[in-house]
């Protein structure tokens, strides 16, 4: 990954930090990959599947590129499965669903050319905004400060501040951030009952993270009576508009016929559709 960053020149780092970029040295990071993903790593198989995706330095093939996102699909879906059999609240360590993970751009050229003093400047303005009432900015600033990302540190209980004024004025993306963080217990009590009536208050406006959460909670059994034909529902919902977490859980359903019917076939085209397709 170095490799491909420009990351890979001695003087590209000092004893606290990255230096700067170099020129990136594709053909090594390349071969790096092509060896990392032979040897069974699952950051170079999604890797190079990414780059056989859009021909990022290899052949554009699509069937080369599920080549190598199928064991790592494969794995994802056996962590949830296992995850599953535990018990938990919404996506916490502690058990039922998988850990919140952040989604990473596997692009080359994603981060590069970003001035961090230009990027200071804009999520201040935005939290000007956000404190001036700017509904909009509130969730943004909010969903910032619940994921940590964007040079933002993690802060849950802010980020229920600024997310419960931005549902109160209406924001469905809001209540569905709301949701996911009451069924967890981020930054506020944990309470299903509250994670249930912003999620359907999000699902009425056909939000699709509110109809994730939905499915999730009646999927798990968490605040309502477990059902997996009214998870199924809810997935197919959320998938319909576009939410890729749910498309993983259809293809998880239907590979392990968990209420879905179906089989394999409907499970990869699900983890297939995950990945953008």
């Amino acid at each position: 990954m170095r490799m491909a960053y420009g990351l890979h020149h001695p003087n590209s780092f000092d004893g606290a930090s990255i230096r700067h970029f170099g020129r990136p040295d594709e053909a090594s990071a390349l071969l790096y990959y092509f060896f990392g993903a032979a040897n069974g790593d699952q950051f170079s198989q999604a890797a190079l599947g990414y780059r056989h995706t859009f021909g990022l330095g290899v052949p554009k093939s699509c069937w080369t590129a599920v080549s190598y996102y199928k064991p790592v699909a494969e794995a994802v879906v056996q962590a949830a499965v296992d995850a599953a059999k535990n018990t938990g609240p919404l996506g916490s360590t502690s058990g039922r669903g998988l850990p919140h993970v952040e989604r990473i751009r596997l692009n080359v050229h994603a981060n590069q050319g970003i001035k961090p003093d230009r990027q200071r400047e804009v999520l201040q303005y935005y939290q000007y905004s956000a404190d001036r009432g700017n509904i909009d900015a509130q969730t943004t600033v909010g969903t910032l400060l619940n994921f940590g990302t964007h040079g933002v540190s993690r802060d849950h209980a802010a980020a229920a501040h600024y997310l419960q004024r931005a549902a109160a004025a209406g924001s469905d993306e809001a209540m569905a951030h709301l949701g996911h963080m009451y069924g967890a217990g981020l930054g506020v009590p944990q309470d299903y009952e509250q994670a249930l009536k912003y999620f359907k208050r999000s699902a009425a406006k056909q939000n699709p993270l509110g109809l994730y959460g939905l499915g999730y909670m009646y999927l798990a059994g968490k605040g309502v009576e477990q059902s997996h034909q009214t998870a199924l529902k809810f997935f197919q919902q959320a998938a319909e508009h576009g939410d890729r977490d749910a498309h993983f859980y259809l293809g998880a359903m239907y590979m392990h016929v968990s209420g879905g019917g179906g089989g394999l076939l409907e499970a990869r085209v699900n983890i297939l559709l995950e990945f953008g397709w």
